[in-house]
């Protein structure tokens, strides 16, 4: 007879019957977090951002969903480092802590352009970008994990004057070239070649960067 309180064991299993797959961290080795961002990326860009769900992609990456609340806060959060993760930020910072800062600006549209542009990149990014402009919100949510994921390492290694605005601009003046060159797809945008992007970009990107954010005639105020 079986002990109160025990469950049934199956034989050979060694662990309760109906347990299903074990909760909780994966086994020791695996990258867990790294699992899910690919397993997110897929599902995202295959079904879109609104069709895409937390238990999908916990199937698809092979751990419980309970993990996914573990490691980010929200489904918006979790598509926007899925994005951001793809272009490898520990070494696009890595690349532009060794550019002269008065190259910087176009230094970081060459190698944004560069990721997006290869044959991977295209299609990922481009179904990527589709959620991003079907969905309020998450424009915002990725310029911003663009800034902190990427930009603030960036401004961490250089002194730069405000810092904090002059990240959010290059992060969202990015995110509008994304969308306009692979969702919208600008027939001009599209027909310019990275090179050529890099070099229209560049200035404007440069001057967010280390140029005068103070306008003449414009209230500085909040809301001013």
């Amino acid at each position: 007879m079986s002990a109160v309180g025990m469950s049934p064991v199956s034989p050979g299993s060694g662990r309760p019957s109906g347990s299903g797959r074990p909760r909780g961290r994966r086994p020791r080795g695996q990258d867990t977090r790294a699992d899910i961002l690919r397993a997110a990326r897929s599902e995202f860009a295959a079904k879109g951002f609104s069709m895409a769900s937390l238990r999908g992609i916990a199937r698809a990456a092979g751990v419980d969903p309970a993990l996914i609340h573990h490691y980010f806060a929200s489904k918006e959060s979790l598509f926007a480092e899925a994005i951001v993760a793809h272009a490898h930020p520990d070494a696009i910072a890595a690349r532009l802590s060794e550019v002269p800062l008065d190259q910087l600006g176009h230094r970081i549209a060459e190698i944004f352009l560069s990721v997006w542009d290869d044959d991977e990149g295209r299609v990922v990014f481009g179904a990527l970008f589709r959620s991003v402009a079907s969905n309020p919100g998450l424009e915002s949510i990725m310029a911003q994990m663009i800034e902190t994921q990427i930009f603030a390492r960036v401004a961490a290694q250089r002194e730069f004057t405000d810092a904090g605005r002059r990240m959010a601009l290059v992060a969202s003046q990015l995110v509008g070239l994304a969308l306009m060159r692979y969702v919208v797809k600008l027939p001009a945008l599209v027909a310019m070649s990275s090179a050529q992007l890099a070099a229209a970009y560049g200035p404007t990107l440069q001057r967010y960067l280390t140029g005068d954010l103070e306008l003449p005639g414009v209230d500085d105020t909040p809301n001013g």
